[in-house]
Parts: C-alpha cells; structure tokens; sequence
C-alpha cells in the first residue's frame, strides 16, 4: 500500500510541475492541392471539395456544402495541416543583342540619308542601281 501511495504521489508531482501541453502543427512544405481533394478552409474551419484550380495556381474553387466560393492560396490548407506551396516562378531567359550584324549602331554620314526639305524623286539615294524598293522615313 506505501508503494502504491508513493507511485501515485510521484504521478501528481509531475503532472503539477509539468501541465500537459498542446502541440502544434508545423507546417510541411511541398504540396499542391488537386482537383477532387478535400482541403480545409481557415476561415471556416470546415473541409471543402477542390471543384476547380486556377491557371496561375494562386486561387482555387471550393465547395463547402452548398457554399462555392473562390479562396486564395493562403487561406486553406490540407486536412493533415499542411500548407500550400506557391506555384514556381517561370523562368524567362534573355538573349543580348550581339553588335556584329545587326545593322549600323551609331550613327554616321556613312550610314545616314538626310532627305530633309527634298521629295522622294528627287533625290539621288545610293539605292537606286539596285532592283529593290528601300523603305523611305516620313514624318
């Protein structure tokens, strides 16, 4: 009976010094909700049916009984507690122009007709021996 007592004190001892805690969700990255899965709204607290995703990936349409409503991407999560990833940023490259071939860079006297005050016949254009039709500026 004096072991029991002592086993038993020992338990509320404990108990007094450590209160039992909650623990808390953390969240696990790496999930995209899909079409048909059931997530749970923040707001509601109520779990929804993913009717439809939009194309960016940044809002989703859900069912919560016969409320349908569009929800942002921070503001559901999996029924597990496990919040939504964004969709990846695409990635666009950009080619530089390179200076060889891509026509005259600066401008010189070489490279520039100054047809000011004249009329398109009357000037003598280094162009005119060839077949082709140069474009002329206006304005």
């Amino acid at each position: 009976m004096v072991k029991r007592r002592a086993k038993q004190d020992n338990v509320f001892a404990s108990w007094k010094t450590s209160p039992p805690t909650k623990e808390k969700r953390a969240p696990k990255p790496g999930w995209r909700p899909e079409v048909g899965e059931r997530v749970r709204l923040l707001a509601l607290g109520k779990a929804a049916d993913v009717l439809a995703i939009s194309e960016d990936g940044l809002q989703l349409t859900v069912r919560c009984g016969v409320m349908r409503t569009t929800v942002e991407l921070n503001a559901f999560e999996s029924l597990d507690g496990r919040k939504a990833d964004p969709p990846p940023v695409p990635v666009v490259k950009v080619q530089a122009r390179s200076g060889l071939g891509g026509g005259a860079q600066v401008r010189t006297s070489r490279n520039t007709l100054d047809i000011r005050g004249m009329r398109v016949t009357k000037q003598n254009p280094p162009w005119k021996s060839s077949s082709a039709m140069p474009m002329v500026p206006c304005g």
